[in-house]
């Protein structure tokens, strides 16, 4: 190592600028995996929102699922944000493929994902957009509870 250049004697052989680009691209290699992270958890963040609500009996009925369809497929009317319309499309484009892992116990309800999730995402959008969407997504939650009959274990029972 040579104390005058402030290398690292653990990058023997590398200059400065060698171990500062390794370390940039290791970086950037860190942001993409969060980035592949992310995209992984926000595909599954409105069906598993869905699944807590509708499943909150142990049971999705029809109802919960024709309520869900509806509220995500309107996009126009129930969304305040980009964000939540392309959130809200993959998932009505995948709902089948979605419930069918649930059905088979691929995929199973996790409130600790969807609270990661957001945890992420609001490191990432700024608070006003953040806001917009989880308006949005409470909103979706509600238009399930509602056509279950509760809303958090309240009022009649939930699947008829």
């Amino acid at each position: 190592m040579n104390p005058s250049s402030g290398g690292s004697s653990q990058h023997k052989g590398l200059s400065d600028q060698e171990v500062a680009k390794f370390k940039a691209d290791q970086r950037n290699a860190d942001i993409e995996d969060q980035n592949q992270q992310l995209k992984q958890l926000l595909y599954q963040l409105v069906f598993q929102i869905f699944l807590l609500v509708a499943d909150a009996d142990g049971e999705i009925d029809s109802k919960e699922i024709a309520a869900f369809r509806d509220f995500i497929s309107n996009r126009k009317e129930n969304c305040s944000n980009a964000y939540t319309k392309r959130l809200f499309h993959v998932t009505l484009k995948n709902f089948v493929l979605l419930l069918d892992q649930y059905r088979r116990n691929k995929i199973t309800k996790d409130l600790g994902m969807v609270e990661q999730t957001m945890l992420m995402v609001g490191k990432i959008v700024p608070g006003k957009m953040l806001n917009s969407i989880c308006n949005d997504l409470n909103n979706m939650a509600k238009a399930v509870a509602k056509a279950s009959g509760g809303f958090a274990g309240l009022g009649s029972k939930i699947s008829k």
